[in-house]
């Protein structure tokens, strides 16, 4: 079943005087609950261990993106990011009020950038299909670029071992929708 159409507008936003986006009225009724049901009944979202041949590129050309990788939330890496002190004053000069609490985008560099040191991989973030907003995917490569052999499996074993151990988390790596490709 493909996924319904969405309007142009579903992702419109306006700025107030203090550059902060929003959403306008119409974006919102364009992502109405009804467009959401349908979405989720479909279930996306469900990782998966395997990649089936319905998302692997070779056999289905428009295969939508997955991501494999292990699911954190963003909560997790701001908090990850200012226990282990990965903050520059670089990567703070940006910021509009420096008494506000640390968000996930002033910390997601920093921490990927972490992870890439320690594990000695080129890993990145991408933000996972939920109808929950804060899940990212620490991720180590995607369905299309799998084939390229990224990387043995003795050296993606130990990556993903390393991760584990850093992160805390036990949960196993495994294939997610990308939120930015799952309405193909």
């Amino acid at each position: 079943m493909p996924f319904p159409e969405h309007p142009e507008y579903f992702f419109e936003v306006v700025w107030d005087e203090k550059g902060v986006s929003r959403r306008t009225e119409r974006a919102w009724a364009a992502s109405s609950c009804q467009y959401f049901s349908q979405v989720e009944a479909m279930d996306p979202k469900k990782p998966m261990d395997q990649l089936t041949s319905e998302f692997n590129p070779k056999v289905n050309r428009a295969a939508t993106t997955l991501q494999y990788g292990i699911l954190i939330t963003e909560e997790a890496i701001v908090d990850f990011t200012v226990a282990h002190k990965l903050l520059t004053p670089a990567d703070l000069e940006d910021r509009e009020d420096p008494d506000e609490p640390l968000d996930y985008v002033t910390c997601a560099i920093p921490f990927i950038r972490y992870m890439r040191k320690e594990t000695g991989a080129y890993l990145y973030l991408r933000p996972a299909y939920s109808l929950v907003d804060d899940l990212q995917v620490i991720t180590l490569y995607d369905n299309y670029s799998m084939e390229e052999e990224v990387y043995e499996d003795a050296e993606e074993k130990r990556v993903i071992e390393i991760v584990q151990k850093i992160t805390g988390i036990k949960e196993r790596p495994r294939w997610y929708h990308d939120y930015s490709c799952v309405y193909h």
